[in-house]
């Protein structure tokens, strides 16, 4: 099976260590940040990550919105899941393809988005990426 790896930007530790026992949970990969700039520095060294999932809210530069644009542009190839509990995406503001999730969610809304982001195919240039297997603990 593949490992599916993905990415945890979140500022409140305590919603981070949530979100990621959720996953981890599921059968996933998870690598953690703290911050923006965090994601965008392991986004740039971890080619394996296939989706994001970030807070909108959080310290420094760049918050959640601005953190899944420069996503989007730069790793065409990653899936995006953006929550929040304050902050509702106006329109336009959600790059391509990402899913908003109002906070709080529930686990099972959690991984039913990222099932379905992981089993559509998305562009990457011309190519188009071929469908991701998923956890068996998503398979019921």
């Amino acid at each position: 099976m593949a490992c599916i790896t993905i990415l945890v930007v979140e500022d409140e530790p305590l919603l981070r260590m949530l979100a990621t026992d959720i996953l981890q949970d599921a059968g996933f990969k998870v690598t953690e940040a703290g911050t923006g700039e965090e994601g965008l520095s392991i986004l740039a060294t971890n080619p394996d990550v296939s989706v994001l999932f970030t807070d909108v809210h959080m310290p420094g530069v760049p918050d959640g919105f601005a953190l899944a644009r420069i996503a989007s542009e730069s790793y065409p190839h990653v899936a995006t899941v953006i929550v929040s509990g304050n902050a509702m995406p106006r329109d336009g503001e959600l790059p391509k393809g990402a899913v908003f999730i109002p906070k709080p969610y529930r686990s099972d809304q959690l991984l039913g988005t990222i099932a379905k982001l992981l089993s559509e195919p998305k562009q990457c240039g011309d190519d188009v990426r071929p469908t991701r297997e998923l956890p068996s603990s998503l398979d019921r």
